[in-house]
Parts: C-alpha cells; structure tokens; sequence
C-alpha cells in the first residue's frame, strides 16, 4: 500500500498538482515511513497467546459490576491491545499493539477484521493496513475501520444518541444495517441480518446473532433462535449471491457456556455441512442465483469450477425432484450429496429425478450438476 500511495504522488506532479520541491518531500515522507516500518516489523518474533488467556478474560470481567470504576479503568488498560509506531524518534500508541499482535507470523489465512470504527485518524489506519498487508499479502479486510471523527463527542449527549438509533433504525428497516458511510478502503461489506435479492457484484458477509441481538439475552423469547433449517437455508441463499455468513454466538454471562438452544443450532447446521457442504466450500455465483423445482420448491444455484450445485430451499413432497437445468443445453450427471449419481430423465428445461428411498426428505437437499 506504500507502493500505491508512492505511485499516487508520482501521479498527482505528472498532473502539474506538486512542484518538484514538493513531490520530493512527500516521496521522502513515504520512505521513511518504510524505513520506519521495516525496522518495526524487522524486531518481532513469533507470539503465541496463553492457552488460559480466554479464561482468563472470562474469569476476570465476569465480576465486572461489582468492580469500581478505577477498577475497571485499571482492567482495560491491562487487557487492551496496542500499536507502537515509531516515526522519527516519536511512539505513539494506539489500540493494537503490533509488537505482540506479531503481524508478520500472522498465518496466511487470518482476515484483518475489526467493529464499527477505530480509534484515530485516517491516517493511522491506513498504516494498520499497510502493516498487515505486508504480512498478509492476500489478507482480506473488513469494512469496519471508520477513522474517529470530531462529531463523535456528541454522541454523549442523550438527544443526539436517540436521533442516531431513530435514523439508524429508520435505514434498518429499510434495507438491513451496512456500515455508514462506506470506509475509504475494505475487501468486502458487513450488512447485518441482511440477504439480497439478487448476485452481488462485490464479495459480502451477512453478519448475524443467534437470535435477535449479538450476545445472550436470558429473556429472549426462544423462538428468536432461528431453526437448523431456517440456518442452512438462510446460508445457501447467501452464499448462492456472492455472500459469506458470519453466524455469532452468545456465551451464557455466568460460566461462558453456550447455550442448548445455540448449541443445538450449530450442531445441526455443521452436520448439514458435512452432508452438503461441497455445494458451498470453494464455491463462486453461478450466472443466475434462484430457480424453482418443478413442484415448487425454492433452488438455489452454486458454482465450483465446471461442476453447478442446487440447493433446495424446502423439503421434496414426493417420489421425484424435478430439477432445473443450470443451463441450457445441459449433458452430463447428477448427483446427490451425501448419496451418490441419481438417475434423471430430461423434459425440456429441467430433469427429473427419483428420489432415493433410503435418504430421508430433508430441507437443504444438494445436487451436482457435472459435465460429461
């Protein structure tokens, strides 16, 4: 990303907006920041975190309430993480503390994800990225990195909190929450309790509670917990638009335990995984995300490499699944996950198929449509 900025400035003297003194400076600027970085990143060795750490956590802010607020003070200065970048002799500290995040022995797979907004400016942001991307070149990044602003003060002031979470629900309502305004950089959006009716051209995660809030909630109604098939619906019609899902749990406050409701959710939807799930895993839109059985049933359509899945949205109501074609012109195999090839008969646009009698007629259904 210093790259981008460098090639940025370079750009901007081509146009005539800097004079040769100037662009000096700002490419001078850019390097040090680099030299600045490196030598940073340069010190760290591999961390790991204390197996007890979570434990730990829980065992200390469970007895939050009862605790003073020098206390608490106290508990979140020892517990937060922070930055340290040292620019021309000057540290500055902020909330993620790079030399025990260890950024460079991050393994190649870790997201760079964080809630809402980030405690600086929009500069200082931009150095968090540039300090992951250099050690997760192909890392992704969340688009919940607002840099704070001037205003936010007046969000201690009652009046100004209950105009906010009306114009917040108002835009709820009206389209489920998506982090506003967008951010100047992320690699995908974060709408939450949201689904969309149609492919999305950029890569998205829904991100839900199990149940009507992020944490537990002792007086939820229990039929807020949306069911195994509710789950795995919900997730095939999100996946099926270019979409992840990011299902939360909500530990009980007491003993950090899940409770049986959520656990019983999870359980079920990973053993829907396990049947089903190479429909999802590894898998990019099809050209079109919806269709319908010939007995009408919801479908929707999933693609890995030359091989289209469908998922169905319902349970089959009898012998045979009439299945839409994926396309045109179709001429190969079907099978059904977690079974094996099923025989199909072509008419028209669709196929029918026989409904194996020693697999039960469960929602969420899988099917490959495979080349010849």
């Amino acid at each position: 990303m210093l790259e981008n900025r460098r090639q940025r400035i370079r750009d901007a003297y081509d146009e005539g907006d800097y004079d040769l003194r100037e662009l000096r400076k700002r490419e001078g600027a850019v390097e040090a920041e680099k030299a600045a970085l490196d030598a940073l990143m340069d010190t760290q060795e591999p961390w790991t975190p204390p197996e007890d750490l979570v434990t730990d956590l829980v065992d200390v802010f469970s007895s939050w309430s009862d605790l003073q607020r020098h206390e608490r003070r106290s508990l979140l200065r020892d517990y937060r993480l922070e930055i340290v970048v040292e620019t021309q002799g000057e540290k500055r500290r902020r909330w993620l503390r790079v030399d025990r995040l260890r950024l460079l022995g991050l393994p190649p797979h870790v997201w760079l994800y964080n809630d809402i907004a980030w405690p600086g400016t929009a500069r200082e942001v931009w150095r968090v990225f540039e300090a992951y991307y250099a050690a997760v070149p192909e890392g992704v990044v969340n688009d919940r990195w607002l840099p704070g602003v001037p205003w936010a003060r007046w969000m201690r002031l009652a009046p100004v909190r209950a105009l906010v979470n009306r114009l917040l629900a108002r835009a709820i309502r009206k389209r489920g929450f998506e982090p506003m305004p967008p951010p100047a950089h992320c690699d995908f959006r974060t709408p939450e309790y949201t689904s969309f009716d149609t492919i999305q051209r950029r890569k998205w995660e829904s991100t839900r509670g199990l149940g009507n809030s992020f944490c537990w909630n002792r007086n939820e109604d229990p039929a807020a917990v949306p069911t195994v098939q509710e789950l795995v619906t919900s997730l095939a019609d999100i996946v099926s638009k270019n979409g992840n899902l990011l299902l939360n749990v909500g530990p009980r406050g007491e003993d950090a335990s899940l409770p049986e409701e959520q656990r019983e959710r999870i359980e079920g939807l990973g053993e829907w995984l396990g049947r089903s799930g190479e429909a999802l895993y590894g898998s990019r839109p099809h050209t079109r995300a919806e269709g319908e059985t010939g007995e009408g049933v919801p479908v929707r359509f999933t693609r890995r490499g030359a091989t289209v899945h469908a998922i169905l949205l319902g349970a089959p109501g009898g012998d045979v699944v009439t299945l839409p074609l994926p396309e045109p012109g179709f001429a190969g195999t079907v099978r059904l996950l977690g079974h094996g090839p099923v025989k199909g008969v072509r008419q028209g646009g669709r196929v029918q198929v026989a409904w194996p009698s020693d697999v039960p007629r469960r929602i969420g259904a899988a099917f490959a449509f495979e080349a010849a």
